[in-house]
């Protein structure tokens, strides 16, 4: 069998990112996909895999099946007709994506239950619907719903972890004005849920113990972990994380010299922005041309709706590593906030929500309190490549000052 530059393993978004800038390099590329045209809702976000099939299908060997175990070199594929085949390559990549595990706790509840992943695919239009989640996709699935559905929202444990407090109080804040504005929509955090019967809980929130029952469905996001099992990664000494992911380095490469991993089998944050980051350095790292991930320049894209965005570090992340910054901070109306963290002459980071504050002279507001204190280079460095982005709009008129 011919050998090939680089296998990915996995075809979803984190794998076609990395498949196309691969083939951008004039690289030889195959891809172990479960179908021929495995087709996810955020990959026809960034390009339908019909439109990829169609402009360079015909330079990348799609193998259809899945992969039963990795050797320095070789990816073992059983394909369709259950037969088993070895693909040699220089370079593997590790696309696979995370599995999310239902709580034990939901599993038996008498109602229609669904992981999060399964139930962005479902018509729950009319429907009472319980959504146990603490995770952003929990609260973006809530709000998305409620325009045609009765909803609550029940996180327990911390809310977005790993957020910037901005973000946390900024959703926390959206969803109980909802909740007041909006009759079909209730939130609550609670520290206990206890079922009582087939359809009711009761669950301790803030309020005291209030009960939610009637739900004709059960959405809950779980906890998710790599999808890996039966490759023999440990065998190659890669390393898996305490959570169950892939460790890699800033260059996308695990502890084993010639495997990379891209997306959410890396973990935390499992956003697109991240995988296409990922693909993008790994893609240049196996062409032989040198590159690192740099703090995913813009990890969070704004939502049509409930707009927000985080660029390069928060303050948690500053904190932790002891470096000292200065905070540039905007509110504005219904809980609206642009915050930007620099030292003397870096930009840390930018983060910001709300309709309000994606506005240019909103963002220019705080960007110009530290005119003069980090060249516009640095500031462009950060920020994402379209035109119409506010930060970029407020960069440039500053440069005109």
């Amino acid at each position: 069998m011919d050998s090939f530059d680089s296998v990915v393993v996995g075809f979803g978004l984190a794998g076609f990112a990395t498949a196309r800038k691969l083939l951008g390099y004039g690289l030889k590329v195959a891809v172990i996909s479960k179908s021929p045209c495995e087709d996810r809702r955020k990959t026809k976000v960034f390009g339908p895999h019909q439109a990829f099939r169609q402009s360079v299908g015909k330079a990348i060997n799609i193998f259809v099946g899945r992969a039963v175990g990795i050797r320095r070199g070789v990816v073992f594929v059983l394909d369709e007709q259950g037969k088993e085949l070895e693909v040699n390559t220089r370079a593997i990549v590790l696309a696979t994506g995370a599995l999310e595990l239902t709580d034990p706790e939901f599993q038996n509840t008498g109602v229609q239950t669904f992981t999060l992943d399964v139930a962005l695919e479902q018509d729950f239009s009319d429907k009472a619907v319980l959504v146990v989640g603490s995770d952003l996709e929990s609260f973006l699935f809530a709000f998305d719903l409620a325009k045609r559905a009765k909803v609550t929202l029940l996180c327990r444990g911390e809310v977005l972890r790993g957020f910037d407090n901005g973000i946390k109080e900024f959703f926390v804040t959206q969803a109980g004005r909802m909740a007041k504005e909006h009759p079909s929509f209730r939130f609550f955090v609670a520290k206990e849920a206890r079922q009582c019967d087939r359809d009711i809980w009761v669950v301790d929130a803030d309020r005291g113990e209030q009960r939610i029952e009637r739900f004709e469905a059960l959405v809950v996001s779980g906890r998710k972990m790599a999808k890996i099992d039966g490759l023999g990664l440990e065998a190659l000494g890669i390393e898996i994380d305490n959570e169950g992911f892939v460790f890699t380095d800033d260059r996308a490469m695990t502890r084993c010299s010639d495997v990379y991993a891209v997306g959410d089998c890396t973990g935390f944050p499992f956003l697109a922005s991240k995988a296409i980051e990922e693909a993008s350095v790994c893609a240049s790292n196996i062409a032989s041309k040198p590159k690192k991930i740099e703090g995913f320049r813009f990890k969070f894209l704004p939502h049509r709706r409930f707009p927000f965005a985080e660029m390069g570090m928060s303050e948690e992340m500053l904190s932790a590593l002891g470096i000292r910054y200065a905070r540039g901070l905007w509110r504005g109306r219904d809980g609206a906030f642009v915050k930007v963290l620099m030292g003397e002459q870096t930009l840390y980071g930018i983060i910001c929500a709300g309709n309000e504050a994606m506005r240019e002279s909103c963002v220019n507001k705080v960007l110009s309190c530290f005119k003069g204190s980090c060249s516009i280079e640095d500031l462009d460095a950060m920020l994402p490549r379209h035109q119409n982005c506010p930060f970029r709009k407020a960069i440039v008129s500053l440069g005109r000052d």
